[in-house]
């Protein structure tokens, strides 16, 4: 399990990215490595519960 910091939000509060259920201590410092580079690069994007049917509905 790991939390990275993303930024605060309008009111100012911490947005945390948390990740849980991995296997090895290896895999969640990939996964670790995966999403803070992605945030440190502005490519980071949260994952959705959103169908995608639903999305080309909107």
């Amino acid at each position: 399990m790991f939390v990275l910091e993303n930024g605060k939000d309008e009111q100012g509060k911490r947005i945390q990215i948390m990740r849980r259920g991995f296997k090895t201590k290896k895999e969640a410092e990939e996964e670790y490595n995966r999403v803070k580079y992605e945030i440190q690069q502005g490519i980071y994007v949260e994952p959705s519960k959103l169908m995608f049917s639903d999305y080309f509905k909107e």
